[in-house]
């Protein structure tokens, strides 16, 4: 069914440029008209609520009707999100020092905040300083990784470190996560995470998309949106499900660096991590989609990064998947949307 509402909102804030380049490199790689590229990305805009970086990026030009209702688009997943995750608790995932203070048992590893009026400020400072070489300080009001960097303070002076800290609007700092040898031999230069997208229903936690995501020499995250590469994982199995590929289309058989092949192996501690986040999506019942970001630290133990309320819909869907996640989500829910 058509939702006019959608129609009409994205009619108004369409990039019509954007959207035009789209129908004539599509053009270009089909043999397609342009013009008649043009009219079905708009059909699909309409029909399925997509965006046309949707189109391209999952080459929907290529599908039947069937399938492109499959795709989880971009206007599906954001009425998702409306739908099952309630917006007041939102903030509990979207918040780190929230997130942090909630799934504190699913953490396992330090972490300070200096705004905290009593563990906070310059003497918690010191205590979180002790006996750290590195730490990894954040903002909070930042997502996509922005923001997040490293830091040396071996010999660092705790006052003026402080002053550094609240210069730059970093108030959240936590121990650097010393990730397993099996997660290193992947790619060694970021600490890499397992995406698992989940469905909460009742007490039944099912995943229904999954991801690994690699970061690449001069990073020190591992987010596909800035410079990452990600694979797909098949949640029934944890097994890699495809090649890597990055936000700019390049394909990779083998990891760079290390050589790693991917597709077909398994995902280090996957049913350790599943079973985790399975434990974590219970606890707020009113947050029932979540994509989880999960790394396996130096003793082989899985442990939460974040929690996102807001799942990105292109992380595990592919081509070479026949696409659509839609389908594996209203199967979870077992009601129609």
């Amino acid at each position: 069914m058509i939702d006019l509402k959608f129609a009409l909102e994205k009619a108004r804030s369409t990039n019509y440029r954007a959207i035009l380049a789209s129908a004539k490199r599509v053009g270009r790689k089909t043999g397609k008209p342009w013009p008649v590229v043009l009219a079905d990305i708009l059909r699909c805009i309409v029909k399925y609520e997509t965006g046309y970086l949707d189109y391209e990026d999952f080459q929907m030009y290529r599908m039947t009707e069937r399938e492109k209702e499959n795709v989880l688009t971009i206007g599906k997943n954001a009425k998702l999100c409306r739908r099952l995750n309630r917006v007041e608790d939102r903030p509990l995932l979207e918040d780190k020092v929230r997130f942090n203070r909630l799934f504190a048992d699913f953490l396992r590893r330090d972490w300070c905040y200096l705004d905290d009026p009593e563990a906070g400020g310059l003497e918690g400072l010191k205590r979180f300083l002790a006996g750290k070489e590195r730490i990894i300080v954040k903002p909070i009001d930042q997502t996509c990784g922005i923001g997040i960097s490293i830091i040396d303070v071996k010999d660092a002076d705790p006052a003026a470190l402080y002053e550094k800290l609240r210069r730059d609007n970093t108030p959240l700092l936590e121990e650097v996560v010393v990730q397993s040898a099996k997660m290193s031999a992947l790619a060694p230069y970021a600490v890499n995470t397992i995406r698992i997208i989940t469905i909460l229903n009742g007490d039944t936690v099912t995943p229904i998309a999954a991801g690994l995501r690699m970061g690449t020499e001069g990073n020190v995250v591992d987010n596909f949106h800035h410079g990452g590469i990600s694979v797909c994982i098949d949640p029934r199995t944890g097994t890699m499900a495809t090649d890597g590929f990055d936000k700019q289309g390049n394909v990779y058989v083998r990891t760079p660096g290390t050589g790693a092949l991917l597709k077909g192996q398994p995902v280090p501690l996957w049913n350790e991590a599943l079973a985790m986040v399975q434990r974590a999506a219970r606890m707020v019942p009113t947050l029932r989609y979540v994509g989880w970001d999960v790394a396996v630290n130096q003793d082989d133990q899985p442990l939460l990064i974040e929690g996102n309320s807001l799942p990105a819909n292109d992380l595990s869907q592919r081509p070479e998947l026949n696409i659509g996640t839609y389908g594996a989500i209203k199967a979870a829910l077992g009601e129609p949307l």
